[in-house]
C-alpha cells in the first residue's frame, strides 16, 4: 500500500498493512498540472495503448472504428482517450467532470467561459452553427467559440478551439467547462481539401449546409445547379448539383483561413502555387470565355486572362488531378481556392464533342473561344482551323453555314471518352471498348479518305505500294467517331461528327 499527503510533503509504504518506509518531501498541491498540447506528466499525447493500460489497468468501456480507438476512465479517474487506430497512440487526452488537475493559469473543470477567454486572449471569432457544424470545425480552429444551437436556434453548448496551443475547452449552457481535451499543437492552417472532400458526398448536403450556416445570404437555383454563399459569415460558397444534391465545387474566399496540405491560403502569391505544384505544364494566354471552359487543358495549366485589348485582367491555375484551382489577381496573389472531385481528362462524347464545344455549333464560337487559328485553309467547300500547338485540337467546318461538322483531338489533348479510350490508347483497347469490327479492309495510302467499304464498325489497313501497312483508321458512324492510328497500332488522333 502507499498513502500520499502532498499538502503535509509526507508519504507512506506498507507491506501487510505494517509501515515500512516514510518519504518525506516539499509539499505541494494535490493538484495535478494540465500542460497544453501535452498532456499530464505521466501521460502525454503521443504515448502507445500499452502504456496507457500499464498505469490505468483496463478501461471502464473501449470502442473501435476503423480510424480510432475510444478508452474511458471517466468513472475511476475522470479522463478518456482518442488513440490512432493505424498506430495505437494517443491522440486526445479528455479530461472530464470529477478530474481533479488544472491549467498552469488555475483553468479547470468547471471554471467560467469568460476566465477561459481571458486566459488565451479572447475569440478571433464567435460563430453559431449546429452539431454537425462543430464536430467538422467548419469555420476552422484558430481561437474559435462555437456556439451550439438545436433546430430552435437556442444554444445548446459551447465550445472554445486553440489549434496553437493544442487545447479545446467545452461548455454547458451555464458557460462552464465541462470537458478540456488535449492534442498536438497545428501552428499551420486546416488542410482545406482533407477537411471537405470527406463530407461533400454524404447525404443531402443543401440541408447539410444550412445547418452549419444557416440560410444563405444569396442562393440561386437553376435546373442543374444549386449556389449557396457565406461570404460574410463564413469566406466561402458552394455549388451543389441540383438533382442529387451532392456538392460539385467547395469555394473558399477572402475571410476563410484554412489552406492547402502545402499551405497555399487566400492571399498566397503564383509564385507559392507554382513551387508547391511542381510548376505549370502550361501557361496559355486565353480570353475570359476560354479559361472558363478549361479549353486548354485542367492537369496543371496557368490561364492568364485578358480582356479585349489584350491586357491581363487576371489569372487561374488548375490541377485537376489534385481537384484544386485558384483564381489570382492581376498582382497575381490569390483571391479564391475552389475544390472538386479530382480528375484528369476533360470528356470527349461521342458524335457530340465537348461540353463547351460541340457539333454544329458556329465559326464564329470557336474563334471567340479560342482566338484566331494557326491555321485557316479553306477548300472542297469547308474550312479548316488548327489550334495544334496551344489546344492540340482542330476543326472542319462547312464552308456554305460555317457550321462545325469534325472536332479532330489529336496527340497531346488531355480528354477521354467516358470509357478511358484516349489519343495514345492502342487499337486492341478500342476495338475492345468499342465492340469490334463488322468487317477489315485495305485501302491505299493515297486514298485515306476513302470510306466506299462501309462506316458501320469498319477498321480499314492502309497500305503502301509494296503492300505494307503504314496505319490503320477505325469508324463507328452510328456513334459518329473515327479512330487515327500509326503503323504500331496507337491512336494518334480522334475525330468526333455527326452521327449518321
Amino acid at each position: 500500500y502507499m498513502f500520499i499527503d502532498a499538502p503535509a510533503g509526507i508519504l507512506f509504504w506498507f507491506d501487510n498493512e505494517t509501515v515500512t518506509q516514510i518519504v518525506v518531501f516539499q509539499p505541494h498541491s494535490d493538484e495535478v498540472i494540465i500542460q497544453e498540447g501535452i498532456g499530464l506528466s505521466y501521460i502525454q499525447i503521443g504515448d502507445s495503448i500499452n502504456t496507457l493500460m500499464d498505469l490505468y489497468g483496463n478501461p471502464e468501456e473501449r470502442v473501435n472504428t476503423n480510424h480510432t480507438i475510444w478508452l474511458s476512465y471517466r468513472e475511476k479517474i475522470g479522463i478518456d482517450f482518442l488513440l490512432s487506430g493505424q498506430t495505437e497512440k494517443i491522440i486526445e487526452i479528455r479530461f472530464n467532470v470529477g478530474f481533479p488537475g488544472s491549467l498552469q493559469s488555475d483553468i479547470s473543470i468547471g471554471s467560467a467561459l469568460d476566465s477561459v477567454l481571458d486566459v488565451y486572449g479572447g475569440a478571433q471569432k464567435t460563430v453559431k452553427t449546429n452539431r454537425d457544424g462543430l464536430e467538422n470545425f467548419i469555420f476552422g480552429g484558430n481561437k474559435v467559440m462555437y456556439e451550439q444551437v438545436d433546430e430552435n436556434g437556442v444554444i445548446t453548448t459551447y465550445k472554445f478551439i486553440h489549434d496553437e496551443m493544442g487545447i479545446i475547452f467545452w461548455f454547458g449552457v451555464d458557460k462552464n467547462v465541462t470537458q478540456i481535451v488535449v492534442y498536438t499543437p497545428y501552428s499551420g492552417k486546416p488542410d482545406i481539401a482533407a477537411e471537405w472532400l470527406g463530407i461533400m458526398q454524404t447525404g443531402d448536403m443543401e440541408e447539410r449546409i444550412i445547418g452549419w450556416y444557416g440560410e444563405p445570404e444569396e442562393k440561386v437555383v437553376t435546373d442543374n445547379m444549386i449556389w449557396m454563399v457565406y461570404h460574410d459569415v463564413a469566406g466561402v460558397d458552394f455549388l451543389i448539383d441540383n438533382d442529387t444534391k451532392e456538392v460539385i465545387e467547395v469555394r473558399f474566399n477572402r475571410g476563410f483561413d484554412w489552406a492547402t496540405i502545402n499551405q497555399i491560403s487566400i492571399g498566397s502569391t503564383l509564385i507559392d502555387i507554382l513551387n508547391s505544384s511542381g510548376g505549370a505544364k502550361k501557361t496559355v494566354r486565353a480570353s475570359y470565355l476560354a479559361h472558363e471552359n478549361l479549353i486548354y487543358g485542367v492537369d496543371r495549366v496557368l490561364y492568364e486572362q485578358i480582356d479585349a485589348e489584350n491586357i491581363t485582367t487576371s489569372y487561374m491555375f488548375i490541377n485537376a488531378p489534385e481537384g484544386i484551382l485558384f483564381w489570382l489577381d492581376v498582382n497575381e496573389t490569390v483571391t479564391q481556392i475552389v475544390i472538386f472531385q479530382p480528375h484528369s481528362k476533360v470528356n470527349i462524347k461521342e458524335g457530340i464533342g465537348l461540353d463547351y464545344v460541340q457539333i454544329r455549333d458556329g465559326l464564329d464560337k470557336i474563334i471567340d473561344l479560342y482566338g484566331e487559328p494557326e491555321i485557316r485553309m479553306e477548300e472542297n467547300d469547308t474550312i479548316w482551323l488548327a489550334y495544334r500547338e496551344k489546344a492540340n485540337i482542330d476543326f472542319l467546318f462547312e464552308d456554305a453555314n460555317q457550321t462545325l461538322i469534325e472536332i479532330r483531338f489529336n496527340e497531346g489533348f488531355e480528354g477521354a471518352l467516358t470509357n478511358g479510350i484516349r489519343v495514345g490508347s492502342s487499337k486492341e483497347e478500342v476495338l475492345n471498348l468499342s465492340g469490334g469490327a463488322n468487317k477489315t479492309v485495305q485501302i491505299s495510302a493515297n486514298d485515306t479518305l476513302n470510306l466506299s467499304h462501309g462506316s458501320n464498325k469498319v477498321l480499314y489497313e492502309i497500305v503502301d505500294g509494296g503492300n505494307n501497312t503504314v496505319a490503320y483508321k477505325y469508324i463507328d458512324a452510328i456513334r459518329g467517331i473515327l479512330y487515327w492510328f500509326d503503323i504500331d497500332g496507337i491512336s494518334t488522333q480522334i475525330v468526333v461528327f455527326d452521327p449518321y
